[in-house]
C-alpha cells in the first residue's frame, strides 16, 4: 500500500509541531530545574537563554518515563472517579507526589549526572590566574596548588557560566567573576574522584538551604547555637 503523497506534508508538519512542543518542555523543565540547583547554593540564574536547559530537561524526561507513565494511567483513571471530593483529593496527592521527585530527582540524580548527560554533577577543577587574582582568592581560603603560582587547588565547581563561576568550599559557597581568569584547568586524575566528593557537598548545601527556609530565625538560632558548642567541645 503506498502512502498518498498529499498526506505526507501533514505528517511532517505534525512531527516538527512534536518536535518543537517536547524542546520547548525540555527547555522549560531544564531551566526549573537548573535555578532550583542554584537556588539550592545560595544563587539564581540569570542568563535564561542557554542550551544546557535543554539537555536537562531531555534526561529528566527520559530518565522519568516510567514515573511519567504512571502519573499518566493514574491521572487517566481518576478522571473515572465521581465523588468530587474523593477526586479532589487523589488530584492533590498526587501533586504532592509530583513535588517530592522532582525535589528527589535534583538531590539524587541530577547532582550525580555528569554536564555531558544533562546533569549538573560538580566538577574538580584548577583556576588559572596572575599572581592578584590569586591572591584575592586566597583570602577567601582558596590556596594555590602545590608547587605552583599560577593555579589554585581543585576545587568543586558546581556552575559554570560566561561570567561566573559557583565554588563550592568547606564552609561556604561563592560566586566568583570569571572574566579576569586565563582559564581552567582538567586533570581527569585527581578531578573525576574529586567530582563524587563534589556530588556529596552540594547535596549537603542544598538541604541546608531547603530545609533552613522552612525554620523559624529563632529556629535557626538555635541550630547555629547547638553547632557552636559541639564544635568548642
Amino acid at each position: 500500500m503506498k502512502n498518498n503523497p498529499s498526506n505526507q506534508p501533514v505528517i511532517i508538519k505534525k512531527i516538527v509541531e512534536y518536535v518543537s512542543w517536547f524542546l520547548g518542555l525540555s527547555f522549560v523543565l531544564g531551566f526549573f530545574i537548573w535555578s532550583t540547583y542554584l537556588y539550592g547554593l545560595g544563587f539564581k540564574e540569570d542568563n535564561l537563554l542557554q542550551t544546557r536547559f535543554i539537555f536537562t530537561g531531555i534526561s529528566f524526561l527520559i530518565i522519568s518515563i516510567p514515573v511519567i507513565g504512571i502519573f499518566l494511567w493514574l491521572i487517566k483513571h481518576i478522571k473515572k472517579i465521581k465523588n468530587f471530593w474523593k477526586r479532589k483529593m487523589i488530584e492533590v496527592l498526587l501533586i504532592t507526589a509530583g513535588i517530592i521527585y522532582y525535589f528527589i530527582f535534583i538531590f539524587f540524580v541530577f547532582t550525580n549526572l555528569p554536564i555531558f548527560l544533562g546533569g549538573g554533577r560538580p566538577r574538580g577543577l584548577s583556576i588559572m590566574a596572575g599572581a592578584d587574582e590569586l591572591t584575592y582568592l586566597s583570602s577567601f581560603g582558596i590556596p594555590l596548588a602545590a608547587g605552583s603560582t599560577a593555579q589554585t587547588a581543585n576545587l568543586c565547581v558546581a556552575y559554570e557560566s560566561n561570567n561566573n563561576i559557583v565554588v563550592v568550599l568547606a564552609d561556604r559557597v561563592m560566586q566568583i567573576n570569571s572574566n579576569n581568569f586565563k582559564g581552567l584547568i582538567n586533570l581527569p586524575g585527581i578531578s573525576i574522584p574529586l567530582s563524587r566528593d563534589c556530588s556529596r557537598a552540594v547535596r549537603l548545601w542544598i538541604n541546608k538551604t531547603l530545609s533552613l527556609e522552612l525554620l523559624s530565625n529563632d529556629q535557626i538560632q538555635e541550630l547555629e547555637n547547638k553547632a557552636h558548642l559541639m564544635n568548642t567541645k
